[in-house]
């Protein structure tokens, strides 16, 4: 599979080619999670993965659009799928990723998309106050304490 990126002023567009199926080797997996995590790392959160040139998906393909998914949303950034191939929107739509990423017919919709999640996200951001020496790590489900409260 080949990666080209390339940028929309915030927005990174990843476009997809080849077949994003099991390998030997992983070598799709790795390269789209690969490429996910230098994005991160250079603070380029807004990606559209364009699959548009993808020309077999399965199941473990599948698995690296939401290990792209996960790391994407951990890190606050926002990701929107380009699917246009009968089969790849036949394989997405059969096991249901796009409960997770919406899918859109085209690079405009999807890069709409992701501006309107960042303008809801930025709308509902509240800053946080946190005592750094009494905060102390708690288990998930466990109810925040006292010392973190919203700033107003």
């Amino acid at each position: 599979m080949e990666i080209t990126s390339r940028r929309m002023n915030d927005v990174t567009i990843l476009e997809l080619a080849g077949p994003l199926v099991a390998d030997p080797a992983g070598t799709a997996r790795s390269s789209l999670c690969a490429a996910i995590d230098a994005l991160v790392a250079e603070g380029r959160l807004a990606v559209v993965l364009h699959l548009g040139l993808l020309t077999d998906i399965d199941a473990h393909g599948i698995g690296a659009l939401a290990a792209s998914f996960g790391t994407l949303r951990a890190y606050g950034g926002q990701m929107a799928v380009i699917a246009s191939s009968d089969h790849v929107v036949r394989m997405l739509s059969v096991t249901h990723p796009n409960r997770q990423f919406a899918l859109h017919e085209t690079e405009d919709e999807a890069v709409a998309a992701i501006r309107r999640k960042q303008a809801v996200d930025i709308a509902e951001w509240r800053p946080v106050s946190i005592d750094a020496e009494e905060a102390t790590p708690r288990a998930p489900g466990q109810p925040a304490d006292s010392r973190i409260s919203a700033i107003s």
